[in-house]
């Protein structure tokens, strides 16, 4: 039968059974090969701060690698007024460490009430001094021109006080304003109320159960001074968790942030029909557009978001132990997959297609 067939057909029939050989082969040895798509370095953890009336708030906004902690609140009376004052050694993209003071909380009722414990302790040693050392004419003298002093200078800002309790009563003031008028009122009238103590004393002279009872009470003061410089000085400093770049605050009530870069994650958008066989063992390589360079890491994660392709996302781990890298940098993701016959390459991409 061949005989009857030209060199051409002959020829046509050689070269369809070359390809249906390879196609057959095709058709069973698995092919490995990987896929790639846009890719975007972001943040595996973002650490905020924020502010909302009276309580101060810090918590995670991304937790990617699953480092992150608990939010945690610190409350203050309802009556105190709470101010946040960042590092003044740091500016927004500053590099900071964990555990690096990022900024200062400054409560005006704890501080009105050391102010407070401090004049009520000076008048209490001046108490007991007096009592010890006895009194003598001058003494008295003197003692009596301090109360004068201090009872005109209550006086005198007494109408001041009253003025600002006022205004603040019908709304005209502002708390913290009324609080520091409040907190000077309250010294100058422990400061009248020492000058009166010290002119009785200097008068009536010393008896040794008084003198007992001044060294007593200047014990309770100091304990109570050194609690409440603690308690303060507690809630003073906030620290960062974590290693990053300090941002100021970019949203409502958010006063700082601390994004996370010693980790980057790599985000490659994929087709979905990929999904299935990426390698979970596989390496990421991402070449960067910026500057051409390749970085690699390790896979972490499928995911599923809004993106260009069908919203699946493959999410790997860079180290970024040299600081070059920042999140926004993009460029050209590619992952490895898992073999799969031609067949299967063909009907999935046809299914993909379809939907």
């Amino acid at each position: 039968m061949s005989g009857n067939l030209t060199p051409i057909a002959l020829r046509r029939l050689s070269l369809g059974a070359v390809a249906l050989t390879l196609l057959l082969a095709a058709w069973k040895l698995p092919i490995l090969k990987s896929v790639a798509g846009i890719t975007v370095l972001e943040p595996t953890a973002v650490w905020y701060v924020s502010q909302n009336g009276n309580n101060l708030m810090s918590g995670w906004e991304t937790n990617l690698l699953g480092s992150g902690g608990d939010q945690t609140m610190i409350e203050f009376e309802r009556s105190d007024i709470v101010r946040f004052e960042i590092n003044p050694r740091l500016s927004d993209g500053s590099d900071v460490v964990s555990g690096d003071t990022v900024g200062t909380l400054l409560s005006l009722a704890t501080e009105s009430n050391i102010k407070e414990l401090e004049a009520e302790l000076a008048a209490a040693e001046a108490e007991y001094s007096a009592l010890r050392e006895g009194s003598r004419s001058v003494d008295i003298d003197v003692a009596a021109r301090e109360v004068e002093y201090a009872d005109a200078s209550l006086k005198a800002f007494s109408a001041r006080y009253e003025r600002s309790k006022g205004l603040y009563e019908q709304g005209f003031l502002s708390l913290e304003k009324f609080q520091e008028d409040d907190a000077e009122y309250r010294k100058l009238n422990a400061e009248l109320q020492l000058a009166q103590s010290n002119f009785a004393a200097q008068r009536a002279g010393a008896r040794q159960v008084d003198v007992d009872v001044a060294s007593a009470e200047i014990n309770r003061l100091g304990t109570l001074l050194d609690y409440a410089r603690q308690r303060h000085e507690l809630r003073r400093t906030i620290v960062t968790p974590i290693p990053g770049v300090f941002r100021l605050g970019d949203a409502e009530n958010i006063i700082l942030k601390v994004i996370r870069i010693d980790t980057l994650a790599a985000f490659i958008s994929l087709p979905e029909s990929m999904l299935a066989d990426i390698k979970q063992d596989s390496q990421i390589d991402v070449t960067l557009a910026i500057d051409g360079r390749v970085v690699t890491g390790n896979f972490q994660r499928l995911i599923y978001r809004r993106t260009f392709e069908r919203g699946c996302t493959v999410v790997g781990l860079i180290e970024n132990r040299d600081g070059t890298l920042r999140p926004g940098m993009h460029g050209h993701g590619e992952v490895e997959t898992s073999p799969r016959s031609l067949l299967e390459s063909v009907n999935r991409t046809l299914r993909a297609r379809s939907r």
